[in-house]
């Protein structure tokens, strides 16, 4: 049975604000080899930076060389999948952090990188090396130990493959019972790390089933559920000022037959009515229509001298209290009904919400009982008046029945901030979910630690024996086996590396560390003998030869990454290669850098260019795979990173934006009118190159296939310089001289938009 190869991890680029690149999340290959191309003004040379500092980490790092001038912090990472292995933020205002993962070693190559080591020594290079290299040959003791650290390492992994199949068998179903999503915080927290990490779990009250059960008990929630406040109860309220002044007024009896009061006493309305309709009518009966005699107007005279009398009016005025008491209470049994529902109401929704389930409404019938009491009170009272007329009645009942009514109030208006705490929950449902779903990922971890406490135990000490033998490991390679000069290693790198690069013209003299121009010292000293192109070449060679300089043991050579930019600058075609081919020989094996095409691993290298010659020299003759080719691309600061397994050239990228801008994918900016000339440039010097000029080949285009440029003057003041003010929108120009070019390439070479 075949079994599938184990995925190479890929290289991700992180980077925010680092020079021209406003963000770039870029995903390479899974190769150890990778190179990025790019034009001139992109931002390769700030990426080479950001890797020169985790190269150097430098003390006197200066974030401003770096950061972007659009923000205060830039950021920039490197990683492997998702083990990264090294990042910086750097802060124009405030501290930076640089960070570098322990088992991997940078080491840069770039202008920087030339101008410390070699242009401020005049190219003398610094032979005061005392750096040694443990080779590590293992003794017996070293053996022992790094084998029952391996027993111990394999221990732990399995233990904690065998755990974690229980733990994400844990987790799915959680995210089922709970309709959790994966991007929950809570829930993404609950990993291996975290299970295995000396951190405690946080304390919680109730288990996962528990939770469970409020969770499902929240789902019933009806859809739309919502609840008022208890209604208020200031129209139930007695002003006690008008009962009081009636109650201790001092009245005289009236003069009027008893029979008579006691008659208009037992239906005072009914005589109400007829003295008014008298008024209206004095010589007919209100009632039965008939003319008035003697005997009944002088009845009526009776009854009017009563209720002018200060007895009558008295009367009248408790009736008119008695009346509101009345209404007052009938209102208050209303009320009572009404509050009664929205108590009910209350203890029906809160039992969804955990943090209400014990919150209760303060109990509002006593009180509108014992203000029923006092209005009771305030009407016997004045029955009492209205009974014995004379007699003035208590009012000791005021301030206790402001005291009532004030309670009955304030136990409502606390009702009524429960009621509103509730009715927030009730419109954030999805909150109350979610507390749900973090609280139930809370007893998961809780309960998964406590079910498997042993084995966490287990592993916890495994882990903290395996600690401390590969602290006892550590220090027995520091002590076992034989060294060598970091001096002597670097020497003979250097001095391969020179010979194969430029034969007999320069030789390195090893004991005193000098670079020779045909067996004899450079008087001039390097910087004013070797060329540009030499000095590329010649601090290429140095850089590799530090590789040594780089490793303190024998493992830490496949530890190095090797980062190269731009390692042509100034080179000729034929040194172009030399290099090319140092960098497909390169081969790490135990403490040596070897160049040749043996089995032995090749290290991890990142290079970038801006060398369209080096990049197709580097894709064609195999020394980077063409799926690890790249192209850095700006999409107006954002930045990309465009897998480019063909040859590149100006000529495509010009040719891509041209072709973009025809078709409207892109809006044209400041520089579509030199890609539309370099364009039609090519094309002269592709299909007519024996035509003098382009004019003349713009001519050729018009007379002999037909193609009118009429868009070659706005061209030419664009692309040139010659417009240096803007006084009209070009936009629609730029589009159409895009679409005149298409139809050139699509006429004289039609492959072309196509590649």
């Amino acid at each position: 049975m075949n079994t599938l190869p184990t995925p190479k991890p890929k290289l991700r680029i992180d980077a925010t604000f680092v020079g021209p690149i406003m963000g770039l999340t870029a995903v390479l290959s899974g190769e150890k080899q990778n190179l990025v191309f790019a034009t001139n003004g992109t931002g390769k040379s700030f990426l080479s930076r950001a890797f020169r500092v985790l190269d150097q980490n430098p003390k006197d790092l200066i974030p401003d060389d770096i950061v972007s001038e659009e923000g205060d912090v830039g950021t920039f990472a490197i990683s492997e999948d998702n083990a990264e292995l090294g990042r910086l933020e750097l802060n124009t205002k405030g501290e930076s952090m640089v960070s570098v993962d322990g088992n991997t070693i940078f080491h840069v190559f770039s202008s920087d990188y030339v101008e410390v080591e070699l242009k401020r020594s005049n190219y003398e290079l610094d032979g005061e090396i005392t750096h040694e290299i443990i080779l590590g040959k293992p003794n017996v003791e070293l053996s022992e130990k790094q084998e029952s650290l391996k027993e111990k390492q394999d221990q732990y992994l399995a233990d904690a493959t065998a755990l974690m199949v229980f733990f994400k068998d844990g987790k799915e179903t959680l995210k089922t019972n709970f309709g959790i999503t994966a991007s929950l915080s809570d829930y993404k927290a609950l990993t291996k790390e975290n299970l295995l990490s000396p951190i405690k779990a946080e304390p919680v009250e109730l288990s996962v089933e528990a939770i469970k059960v409020q969770y499902e008990k929240l789902k019933s929630l009806p859809n739309g559920a919502e609840i008022d406040d208890q209604p208020s109860i200031s129209d139930c309220l007695f002003d006690p000022t008008q009962a009081q002044a009636v109650l201790q007024k001092v009245v005289s009896p009236s003069v009027i037959e008893e029979q008579v009061k006691n008659k208009i006493a037992k239906t005072p309305d009914f005589f109400w009515v007829g003295l008014r309709a008298f008024e209206q009518d004095s010589a007919h009966c209100h009632f039965c229509t008939q003319e008035l005699s003697g005997v009944a107007v002088s009845a009526i005279h009776l009854y009017q001298q009563y209720f002018a009398d200060e007895e009558a009016k008295t009367q009248v005025e408790i009736a008119s209290v008695s009346s509101v008491l009345l209404g007052l209470k009938r209102q208050i049994e209303k009320k009572k009904l009404a509050l009664q529902q929205v108590d009910a109401k209350f203890n029906e929704l809160k039992v969804f919400f955990p943090n209400h389930i014990k919150e209760t409404l303060d109990t509002t019938q006593d009180q509108l009982d014992a203000l029923l009491d006092e209005y009771e009170n305030i009407c016997d009272l004045l029955e009492e008046k209205s009974s014995n007329i004379t007699k003035v009645q208590s009012v000791e009942w005021v301030p206790r029945l402001l005291v009532v009514q004030s309670a009955a109030t304030g136990v409502i208006e606390a009702n009524n901030k429960k009621i509103k705490s509730l009715r927030a929950k009730l419109a954030k449902v999805d909150d109350q979910r979610r507390e749900f779903q973090r609280a139930a990922c809370k007893a998961f971890d809780q309960e998964f630690r406590t079910q498997h406490k042993t084995a966490l135990e287990a592993m916890d000490t495994l882990k903290a024996e395996g600690s401390a033998l590969a602290t006892e490991v550590e220090q027995l390679k520091q002590v076992s086996g034989d060294k060598v000069q970091a001096r002597e290693r670097v020497a003979q790198t250097f001095e391969e590396l020179l010979g194969y690069m430029f034969g007999n013209k320069y030789t390195f003299d090893r004991e005193r560390f000098v670079v020779q121009r045909n067996q004899t010292d450079m008087t001039r000293g390097g910087d004013r003998t070797l060329s540009d192109g030499e000095k590329s070449i010649l601090g290429f060679c140095y850089y590799l030869a530090q590789t040594h300089l780089k490793v303190t043991r024998a493992e830490d050579y496949g530890k190095v990454f090797f980062v190269i930019d731009d390692p042509v600058s100034s080179v000729s075609f034929d040194y172009i290669y030399g290099i090319s081919q140092v960098i497909k020989s390169l081969r790490i094996k135990d403490a040596e850098l070897l160049f040749d095409s043996s089995s032995n691993p090749k290290p991890r290298i990142l290079i970038l260019t801006h060398n369209d010659y080096f990049y197709n020299l580097a894709g064609s003759n195999g020394i980077i795979k063409k799926d690890a080719l790249f192209q850095l691309v700006d999409k107006k600061g954002r930045h990309e990173l465009n897998n480019q397994r063909d040859f590149v050239s100006p000529h495509v990228s010009h040719m891509k934006e041209v072709i973009a801008v025809a078709d409207a994918a892109t809006p044209p900016d400041f520089q579509t009118a030199n890609s539309i000339r370099c364009v039609l440039e090519g094309m002269w010097r592709f299909y007519k190159p024996d035509l003098k000029d382009l004019g003349a080949f713009v001519t050729f285009l018009s007379k002999d296939l037909g193609i009118e440029i009429k868009s070659m003057l706005i061209l030419h003041n664009l692309s040139h310089g010659a417009k240096t003010y803007s006084d009209a929108n070009f936009e629609t120009d730029l589009l159409l001289a895009s679409k005149e070019i298409v139809e050139v390439v699509k006429l004289i070479a039609p492959g072309q938009l196509n590649s």
